[in-house]
């Protein structure tokens, strides 16, 4: 049975990943574990403290939660989920909390089969863009607001903060050579109007000093990056393949 993990930081009373997915855990500092009790109830998510030196970035707290957990089947998720979305024959539609479990029975049992630690689900919520003859990829981006794995090994590069989801997905698609994301899937989060988490460290040089180390590790032909488009790098991949 795979485990659901919800990394947070400094956002008692403002989760609500508790909604989209069952039996979560939710993965705080110990020193904010009371105020996230006391916060709400999070329909049956259990709290779990982590030591406050393991919570210095997310990076290291991802890896804390990768090594104490307690089956290979690992989904790690953002703490602001609204949704999963799916589109099918051309029509969407939200999932209910069954569907999400059948949906993630598919993603881990896929994964395993396929023989890779990583797989994910499309970003992109609009249907028009969804190709139905591309139902899954085995190349493309998988990011950190949902992000299965089954057996992963390998783990986050703690000196980067922002953009560890990219390197641990480029490191495994280069030592496994593909990771699977089931493209008529999508999440939906809030990112632009919470407070806390990264939101609270986030500037623009850091960004930049991230993007610059992805492509001292990964080489300037994989990673581009426009700041004044976006704050996510352009990713080309050198292997042939969906």
């Amino acid at each position: 049975m795979w485990e659901v993990y919800v990394p947070s930081y400094k956002r008692p009373g403002m989760v609500s990943t508790d909604t989209v997915f069952r039996n979560g855990r939710i993965v705080v500092p110990e020193s904010q574990a009371d105020d996230y009790r006391r916060g709400e109830i999070y329909n049956g998510a259990e709290i779990v403290a982590c030591p406050d030196e393991v919570d210095g970035n997310i990076s290291r707290k991802r890896n804390w939660i990768l090594d104490n957990a307690t089956s290979e089947w690992v989904l790690l998720v953002d703490d602001d989920h609204q949704y999963i979305g799916m589109v099918e024959e051309g029509n969407y539609r939200r999932l209910d909390l069954d569907g999400v479990d059948r949906m993630l029975e598919i993603g881990f049992t896929m994964c395993a089969d396929l023989g890779t630690t990583m797989w994910g689900i499309s970003i992109n919520s609009d249907k028009k863009l969804y190709r139905e003859y591309s139902p899954f990829s085995l190349l493309s981006p998988i990011l950190g607001p949902f992000q299965g794995f089954v057996g992963q090994e390998l783990r986050c590069d703690e000196d980067l903060y922002f953009k560890d989801d990219y390197d641990l997905w480029l490191r495994t698609v280069y030592t496994q050579r593909k990771t699977l994301r089931m493209n008529k899937y999508h999440y939906m989060v809030d990112h632009l109007r919470q407070t806390g988490g990264l939101v609270a460290s986030r500037t623009m040089a850091e960004e930049e000093r991230e993007l610059r180390r992805l492509r001292e590790k990964f080489g300037g032909k994989v990673i581009q990056w426009d700041l004044d488009k976006s704050i996510n790098p352009r990713v080309r991949i050198p292997h042939k393949g969906i």
